[in-house]
């Protein structure tokens, strides 16, 4: 079991500004790899449950989300989540069993991600490339999202871990720019494809 805060919003364009501070430690979409998750259209905002990389998640919101968390010049929504990851045992014959159900009951989103992990080295904030290997952190995460040939763009802050890490103004300031973001565009995953009646 991992457990997670999350903040999260979901928008129709890409944001240049945001795009352009993830370019600083060379990330951009034309060399992210894609990849396509396959979700279960259970049509609940507290249930997400995929189809990842011969691995079936399931992730938990624990409780409601908490309203007006304010980082920057962005409010939204810090929800609580849990989530288990198994592997399949008989990995193509399970998987293609599991993703060969009524097309109705799968969702294919394939994402273009952009992803740094802030770490705390005795008081000062060291930048990661991956959250491998690292037992406490914030990992910050810019998508492109395609849904049904829609494109939508994410960005996400997940806690992890037993120790909180602060991200100060400054690199608040740095990431959000005078980019404002609302409560109407904060959700996680399972809401946003709920939202799309899918």
């Amino acid at each position: 079991m991992y457990k997670t805060k999350e903040i999260r919003w979901f928008f129709d364009n890409d944001n240049q500004h945001i795009r352009e501070w993830f370019k600083q430690p060379n990330l951009n979409f034309d060399c992210s790899e894609e990849r396509r998750d396959l979700y279960l259209n259970c049509k609940s905002k507290r249930f997400n449950i995929k189809l990842r990389d011969n691995r079936i998640e399931i992730k938990q919101r624990e409780s409601c989300p908490i309203g007006r968390t304010n980082l920057y010049t962005a409010f939204g929504y810090s929800e609580k989540w849990m989530k288990w990851s198994f592997s399949l045992q008989d990995t193509q014959a399970e998987y293609a069993q599991l993703s060969e159900l009524k097309k109705n009951e799968w969702v294919e989103v394939a994402k273009n991600r952009l992803t740094l992990t802030f770490v705390d080295v005795n008081g000062k904030l060291e930048i990661k490339q991956t959250a491998e290997g690292v037992e406490s952190g914030c990992q910050i995460e810019y998508s492109k999202v395609a849904v049904k040939n829609k494109i939508s763009y994410t960005l996400g802050f997940e806690w992890f871990g037993k120790e909180k890490v602060f991200l100060d103004d400054a690199l608040l300031c740095a990431i959000f720019g005078d980019t404002k973001l609302t409560l109407n565009q904060s959700m996680g995953y399972a809401e946003f494809l709920k939202r799309k009646e899918l």
